[in-house]
């Protein structure tokens, strides 16, 4: 499984998974060397394996750096970094977080940064509790602080995974599907006096999602959140909260067009790279890649149907698909093929007549 593609610096896209041997490995595009093209796949150092493709959350805090987090087969949760700006730059050995209790092995953990050098950790307990932890490099002798539960009407459950996104600057707020299949969330806003996180409550919905259904989230405009999400009936539906509009509050969720429905909790991808646009990507149950966008500078704009990208060979049906801009306007896809092999296409506004290029293999990784 490939896991979520960071840009830390314009035109630079890196990449991790972690191998069936359990050791995490990276590949990456730099634009600034000569000949720029993929570097072959390289393993991260490891004080121990991981489960066999475990999850890797990725984050840059900082231009030109990334940190990584994936939970280990005894449940606590470890991090290594890439620091551009320390002498002879390289990867840092894993360390492990501080815990108050261990999490499953392999429980997801989503990273998010809402400061400069800050990061903000999630993950669900076996409780069913929304834990957190974070690293403020404001602060005198800053280190991660102790893991803690978020407040909760009731718990989700294990291994549910938690969307974040940070919409103000130091602010987060998170999304995860209950039991019931109702979608949650928490918030902490920083403009406030005595800041602090929200009790959960629940979003308007028509009708439920799965339990534990995965919610994309993001930020196009400062203030505003989208969400999407494939309900039971394999369409994808979307909410959003837009700051600026009188007495705002969370929209009704809404089904986007479709051509043909999805598989029922398909991964959706969204990603933005236009203020106030954003571009979807899921995989079909044919195992084609379909995808549609909003454009905010067209007249009248709105959700356009979904097309199908051009594809050589089809991925398995509901592949998870990993989506980053890293140039303005700009949209790289990754997945992973039937035979292992990672594969890529690309959306590059700087062209003439741009439009997507063939899907093509990354160099291969073993094992």
């Amino acid at each position: 499984m490939v896991e979520p593609a960071v840009s830390s610096l314009s035109g630079d896209v890196s990449l991790f998974a972690t191998g069936t041997d359990g050791l995490v490995r990276s590949t990456y595009y730099d634009p600034q060397v000569a000949d720029p093209q993929w570097a072959a796949w390289f393993s991260m150092s490891a004080d121990q394996p991981f489960g066999p493709n475990t999850p890797v959350a990725a984050v840059s805090s900082v231009p030109g750096g990334v940190s990584l987090f994936a939970t280990g087969t005894d449940g606590l949760v470890r991090s290594t970094y890439y620091d551009p700006q320390v002498a002879d730059p390289q990867w840092s050995p894993w360390f492990s977080l501080p815990a108050d209790q261990v999490f499953d092995p392999g429980t997801p953990v989503t990273a998010v940064s809402s400061a400069r050098g800050a990061i903000s950790l999630f993950a669900t307990g076996k409780d069913g509790l929304v834990r957190s932890t974070y690293y403020d490099p404001q602060v005198a002798n800053p280190q991660w602080s102790p893991w803690f539960s978020l407040p909760a009407d009731k718990p989700f459950g294990s291994h549910t995974p938690v969307a974040a996104v940070s919409s103000v600057p130091g602010g987060v707020t998170l999304f995860a599907t209950g039991t019931d299949g109702s979608v949650r969330s928490t918030y902490c806003d920083p403009r406030v006096a005595n800041p602090q996180w929200v009790p959960w409550f629940s979003l308007p919905a028509d009708q439920p999602f799965q339990a534990g259904t995965f919610v994309a989230a993001l930020s196009s405009e400062p203030g505003g959140i989208s969400l999407f999400a494939t309900g039971k009936d394999g369409l994808v539906r979307s909410t959003y909260y837009d700051p600026q509009v009188a007495n705002p509050q969370w929209a009704p969720w809404f089904p986007l067009p479709a051509d043909q429905s999805f598989g029922a909790g398909t991964l959706v991808a969204a990603v933005s790279s236009v203020p106030g646009g954003v571009s979807l990507f899921a995989t079909g149950t044919d195992g084609l890649v379909r995808s549609t966008f909003y454009d905010p500078r067209v007249a009248n704009p709105q959700w356009g149907p979904w097309f199908s990208l051009p594809a050589d060979q089809p991925f398995g049906p509901r592949t998870p698909v990993a989506a980053v801009s890293s140039v303005a306007g700009g949209i790289s896809l990754f997945a992973m093929g039937k035979d292992g092999s990672v594969r890529s296409t690309y959306y590059d506004p700087r062209v003439a007549s741009p439009q997507w290029v063939p899907w093509f293999s990354l160099p291969a990784a073993q094992p």
